[in-house]
């Protein structure tokens, strides 16, 4: 197995040995199994590009499971109102656009969300403007606290 543990670098393997496997990508903090065969890693910095050649004798085995506990996994469900569904797609709008990019990059913070209110109705700039006021208010009275 593979585990890109950078935060940047998408990495991206493909079989030599089998063309019947798609070239992977292997997005940052994720891990991907290595083809049996030959197989390269493709990655690029700014500078230079580089390329690994891996060479995988053994099939890999997957682990074994525990069985599954004998319990309703969900409790309770979460219906967001509109506003909140706004607030999500917002929140989820760069990763659909690009998975492999890093959330702490993309993801805008709510401030950054309550500033972006040009294209929102007026209800919901308000509401984000509130809860971005709640936060650093709250935020500065567990700072003052200590």
């Amino acid at each position: 197995m593979v585990k890109n543990i950078g935060n940047f670098l998408t990495v991206t393997m493909s079989s030599t040995s089998n063309r019947a496997y798609s070239p992977i990508r292997v997005v940052p903090q994720t891990t991907a199994i290595i083809p049996l065969g030959s197989s390269l890693l493709r990655f690029s910095t700014k500078m230079m590009r580089y390329e690994l050649e891996l060479v995988q004798g053994t099939p890999v085995t997957e682990p074994e499971v525990d069985s599954l506990p004998n319990a309703e996994f969900t409790r309770n469900t979460f219906e967001p109102n509109y506003e909140q569904r706004r607030v999500l797609e917002a929140l989820a709008r760069p990763l659909l656009k690009d998975p492999s990019a890093v959330p702490r990059v993309v993801i805008p913070s709510t401030k950054e969300l309550a500033e972006e209110s040009t294209s929102a109705t007026p209800t919901s700039a308000s509401s984000l403007r509130a809860a971005w006021g709640a936060c650093t208010t709250r935020a500065k009275r567990t700072w003052n606290a200590t």
